[in-house]
């Protein structure tokens, strides 16, 4: 036997049309409870300072519940078990038990959860009801002859998985009226649904119909598979068990087979729907198997989707597979359970986590709409469920005659009242918290105004710091008992507004009288926290107290007109304090100056010396000084006097603004450079100036020569150096 844990989380979405208002200022137990994050204590709190409703987010929480009771804290969730039979045990084949408990009672309230755990253990012979139904056209007599032929192995392959098997074997064709059916008169007569074998152990039997059942034509594709699956559901004690030619009428999702185990209502009633093959399936805990051919597969995959419990695989085309398909899809239904529940509602949410194997967490969650519905959860096509039945905190016990939170004529409504979950309900004519007033008034509403209990017309009842009762003021008393609330409006006390020095009332050197400090001893100031003595305000370098420029108070300068700082010493006219403060800028920001470690220490801590990236002035108050220092730096900051506490404070520029230094060696190379680049420039000039001036000369030499022009004459005085003379001998052959 193998168990699984299942933990179930039960929330109750609304309740009693609760509307969400914000806080928790409600006046009864009723109406706290109603909002989710509300807590009512039922206990007595006419004489405490405690509201009787209050968020469980208050910061004061932990002492709330100090003071209440805890039993009289509302709500309380409660749960108790009324039914839960053991387990089964693997060898008990009769009256199994699968899902323990079975039956509980649930209390909760609004938007908050309830966890409980539930268990689920699946019996190894659970019993197995295996309800064969096929087509019995013409077209499937040979998928009829190889389910007759392997018969015993379907047992036999059933059995490896349970030994408590039933089988049992439905035939249909289609509604016998046309045009659905074939009216032939030769022909086997035809019918809708036909309960050939009713669930037996006896797997001969099964094997024994199969090969009897006869078959039918149809003048279409079977149709009547739902009119089967209807009736093979509903009908429980003929099947044995452990619903467009003309017919309007619907289906009605009951039994109606024949003596003969026929289906009679085929011509009355309508094909079942999709919705009510699913209905009745989660009432019966069926489990639908469709073995289909290949081509069908995909319509009927979609089809097993709507129906719960339903599977769906693919058939040989001689139904050789047959075994397979069916001890596999059996196989798979008792491997794993789904939980769910009936009655989809959106009042309260149930939500599944199961834990099995590795430890995988699954979750699986619904809703419900009742207002104190019964959830029934059950396990998806198998017998066996948890009932419970729950119930909303909508209205609380105390508030209910019985209870003794209910109490009439009670003391603590001075008799003139009913306490209900520790709060009054005066009887007529009787108001206040403890019902002590008796109201006289005209308008006939009972109540007694609190106008008199108001300092003004706007401000709070009684301060906020106390109660208005009777038409009067009763204030509060402090934890602290040396602290005191008094005055006709609980206006006046001996603590607040006169917190001063260290914390002490006053500091120390006065009373608090209507939350203002009376000093003695010569101290002043608002908290007594001034001496008197005027030392503090002298300006060292004129000895005047504020310079002259304002008074003091408290030990400190409160300037005149336009001055400021500590002694009331600058002016935006003044020459400023740009020299004054150079030497601490120095020595705080830079470590350099005229300062040494120790006069810096000395001199300078009543300056407040900030650096910063970069300093500019922001306002009309500030000052912005430069200097150089040794190193030819300069060096910037601001300086402001805060009117609020006369403290200098100095923005100082980190950066310093130094000139780079002379590279003398570059210097020297850049000039030689210079001068040498200058010199190959002016060679560089001369000879292109030169070569210019010689070309021009040039041209014009040749110029001149092409245009003068010469005669040649021969002198008379010239004789050349050679003389021919002829021999006269000479002659020619």
């Amino acid at each position: 036997m193998k168990s699984m844990l299942i933990a179930v989380c039960l929330v109750a979405v609304s309740c009693c049309l609760a509307a969400d208002v914000p806080g928790c200022q409600h006046e009864t137990c009723t109406k706290c409870i109603r909002h989710r994050t509300c807590i009512w204590c039922s206990q007595n709190n006419t004489e405490t300072r405690w509201p009787s409703c209050i968020s469980d987010k208050h910061p004061d929480l932990e002492k709330w519940l100090d003071w209440c009771d805890t039993e009289a804290v509302e709500p309380g969730m409660t749960y108790s078990v009324i039914k839960d039979e053991p387990l089964s045990d693997d060898d008990e084949v009769e009256n199994i038990v699968q899902l323990s408990p079975q039956e509980v009672n649930l209390t909760v309230r609004i938007q908050e959860p309830y966890n409980f755990t539930l268990t689920y253990s699946h019996s190894a012979n659970y019993p197995a009801d295996v309800y064969y139904m096929m087509d019995g056209s013409q077209s499937m007599a040979d998928d009829k002859d190889m389910l007759y032929s392997l018969g015993e192995q379907l047992a036999e392959g059933m059995k490896e998985i349970t030994n408590n098997l039933y089988l049992g074997f439905g035939i249909f064709i289609d509604k016998p009226v046309l045009p659905y059916i074939s009216t032939v008169p030769k022909v086997t007569p035809p019918y809708s649904f036909k309960n050939a074998l009713p669930l037996t152990s006896n797997a001969s039997a099964f094997t024994d119909e199969v090969k009897r059942a006869e078959g039918g034509t149809n003048q279409d594709f079977p149709e009547g598979g739902f009119d089967g699956l209807m009736q093979a559901i509903v009908c429980e004690k003929d099947i044995k068990w452990r619903n467009l030619a003309g017919i309007l009428r619907p289906n009605d999702k009951r039994c109606h087979l024949d003596a003969n185990n026929e289906y009679n209502k085929a011509i009355v009633y309508d094909y079942p729907s999709v919705s009510q093959i699913n209905e009745m399936a989660k009432l019966h805990r069926i489990n639908l198997v469709f073995a289909i051919t290949a081509e069908q597969e995909p319509l009927y995959a979609r089809l097993s989707q709507h129906i719960e419990g339903a599977t769906s695989g693919v058939l040989a085309s001689d139904s050789s597979n047959v075994v397979d398909l069916l001890t596999s899809s059996l196989k798979d239904i008792i491997s794993k359970v789904e939980l769910t529940q009936r009655d989809h509602n959106s009042h309260v949410s149930v939500r599944f986590f199961s834990e099995c194997k590795d430890g995988e967490m699954k979750e699986r969650s619904s809703q419900r709409e009742r207002l104190n519905p019964v959830v029934e959860v059950y396990p998806v096509g198998r017998q066996g469920s948890l009932q419970i039945n729950l119930a909303m905190h909508c209205q609380c016990s105390c508030a209910k005659p019985g209870d003794k939170g209910y109490i009439v004529n009670a003391e603590a409504c001075s008799r003139n009242g009913t306490s209900m979950c520790g709060v009054c309900e005066c009887h007529e004519g009787f108001v206040g918290k403890a019902c002590e007033c008796y109201s006289n008034d005209d308008d006939g509403t009972g109540t007694i105004s609190e106008d008199s209990c108001r300092q003004t017309n706007t401000s709070a009842v009684c301060s906020d710091r106390g109660q208005c009762v009777c038409g009067q003021c009763q204030c509060k008393k402090p934890a602290d008992p040396s602290q005191n609330i008094y005055g006709d409006f609980c206006e006046c006390t001996n603590y607040l507004g006169c917190t001063g020095n260290e914390g002490l009332i006053c500091s120390g050197h006065g009373e608090c009288e209507c939350n203002e400090c009376r000093c003695t001893g010569g101290w002043s100031g608002p908290t007594c926290s001034c001496d008197g003595n005027d030392d503090k305000c002298k300006n060292p370098d004129t000895d005047e107290i504020c310079s002259g420029h304002g008074e003091c108070e408290c030990n400190k300068c409160n300037c005149q007109d336009d001055r400021k700082g500590k002694y009331c010493d600058d002016c935006p006219t003044c020459s400023g304090k740009c020299t004054d403060y150079k030497p601490c800028v120095q020595c705080k920001a830079f470590d350099t100056g005229e300062y040494d470690t120790n006069k810096c220490e000395a001199d300078c801590t009543q300056y407040n010396i900030t650096k910063h990236e970069a300093v500019e002035v922001e306002n009309d108050q500030e000052k912005k000084c430069s200097f150089y220092d040794e190193n030819d730096c300069v060096f910037y900051f601001v300086y402001t006097v805060r009117s609020s506490d006369n403290v200098t404070a100095i923005r100082v520029q980190e950066v310093k603004e130094c000139p780079n230094p002379v590279n003398i060696l570059g210097v020297i190379l850049g000039v030689i450079g210079g001068v040498l680049l200058i010199g190959i420039l002016a060679l560089i000039i001369w000879r292109i100036y030169a070569s210019i001036q010689d070309r021009r000369e040039y041209s014009k030499f040749i110029l001149s020569r092409n245009e003068e022009q010469w005669t040649n004459n021969q002198n008379p005085l010239y004789k050349e150096a050679t003389t021919t003379v002829q021999n006269p001998m000479f002659g020619t052959n």
